[in-house]
């Protein structure tokens, strides 16, 4: 099994919440079976108000690192064609409905006795090689349980998808795998 890192994006528009308080509540897990979230709107906006002129809005936009921020169409392809493990909220930016993928519910999938990986201060802050517990599910992007901060993994489907489809704003990493 391959498994990538996602890597931030420099060179994309990254949104914001006009309302900080809001952005608290995206943030945490937000299981899929609690739709209290479909009744409010939650409105977007420009983190540089410079990037808003002169910046394209990926495929993938900047938003929180944890998640996928995408239009309805490529919202619809996602679900079509990958496993994905979380919560689909709405989103607006200037009038434009967008989807925000929340997928905080961690993943237990890491053999932490068997993967060598470097810890400062109690984050991880590189991975040298990941072992798999054994029968793990595949889900094509997910945050595993215990590496939250080092942010979510993307399965080699999900990679494929982004470049058969020509897809910006996601760059990756391969991760040395082995199953356990």
């Amino acid at each position: 099994m391959k498994i990538y890192r996602r890597l931030v994006d420099d060179n994309i528009v990254h949104l914001c919440t006009k309302n900080p308080k809001v952005l608290r509540k995206i943030r945490r897990y937000v299981p899929p079976q609690d739709k209290t979230f479909l009744d409010e709107t939650i409105e977007l906006d420009f983190v540089d108000k410079k990037t808003k002129t002169n910046g394209k809005l990926s495929d993938f936009i900047g938003f929180i690192h944890t998640g996928l921020l995408v239009n309805e169409h490529l919202k619809n392809q996602l679900n079509k064609k990958l496993s994905l493990h979380g919560t689909w909220m709405p989103l607006i930016l200037e009038g434009t409905k967008l989807w925000y993928f929340s997928n905080l519910a961690e993943v237990d999938i890491i053999d932490l006795d068997k993967t060598d990986f470097v810890k400062v201060q109690g984050y991880i802050t590189d991975i040298k090689k990941i072992v798999l517990k054994n029968n793990v599910p595949e889900f094509d992007f997910f945050c595993p349980k215990d590496f939250y901060e080092f942010g979510p993994f993307l399965s080699k489907r999900f990679i494929d998808f982004v470049r058969e489809y020509k897809l910006s704003g996601i760059l990756s990493k391969e991760l040395k795998v082995s199953e356990g």
